[in-house]
């Protein structure tokens, strides 16, 4: 569970942020050791992350990642001295590893693994951020005074529904997505390790992937949204 620091940021803690310390809007920022407090404007040193952990944890896997497993304080604090290491980050990943704030509220907690892709779809036809790219989530930006903000009906007709989050998209699914601009711009992220029936409260697994997709056209099929068709064994069992 996540709160916010609302000295960081402006409308949105995801896409209004400035630096509490000397005001500049998106700040470069650095690592300075690890923690919640690790994350500090380049320009003047002040921290300037917009969220830190009410509830938090870092998990490790068994080697056929089947398993997870909660970690304690020490070995929370190892990992985040080796956070890109241990993240996997892919060599050209902007970001700074969450590992570094060493969350480990609730130690020794097993859960199974069934890895999914939380954000998938296509390129909306306005720009606006890939987290908002969904019909409730968006409705954020609606009358937002940051760069991002818009209408209620610009949003409908601009977005693709990318971010589902939802654990059935995942190996063997079909998704159908709406086409928005030349060519379909499909894109992949916010990949989770095991998550219950939606993101609730931002409980989630979040993971280092790679996926693989397989992209056919339909010509000639206006959607607004996407259509999920789970793989079998996700169906409720009166289907």
């Amino acid at each position: 569970t996540m709160v916010t620091n609302s000295a960081a940021f402006g409308d949105d803690p995801f896409v209004d942020k400035k630096c509490p310390g000397c005001g500049t809007p998106w700040p470069a920022s650095r690592v300075e050791g690890t923690g919640e407090s690790s994350i500090r404007c380049v320009k003047c040193g002040t921290v300037v992350n917009p969220f830190g952990f009410e509830e938090g944890y870092t998990i490790v896997f068994d080697h056929e990642s089947q398993v997870g497993l909660t970690m304690d304080a020490a070995n929370a604090h190892d990992f985040a001295q080796r956070a890109r290491e241990m993240a996997a980050l892919p060599p050209n990943a902007r970001q700074h590893p969450i590992l570094l704030f060493e969350p480990h509220t609730i130690p020794g907690t097993l859960a199974r693994l069934r890895p999914f892709i939380g954000n998938i779809g296509t390129t909306p036809s306005a720009d606006l951020p890939d987290s908002h790219n969904a019909g409730d989530f968006g409705n954020f930006l609606v009358g937002a005074r940051h760069p991002y903000g818009m209408s209620l009906e610009t949003l409908n007709r601009v977005k693709t529904d990318a971010h589902l989050d939802t654990n059935e998209v995942r190996p063997g699914a079909v998704l159908i997505c709406p086409v928005k601009i030349d060519g379909g711009g499909v894109y992949i992220g916010d990949c989770h390790a095991n998550q219950g029936d939606g993101e609730l409260g931002l409980h989630t697994t979040d993971i280092t992937a790679e996926a693989r997709v397989r992209v056919n056209v339909i010509k000639h099929l206006a959607l607004d949204g996407p259509i999920l068709l789970p793989v079998a064994e996700d169906l409720p069992f009166i289907a």
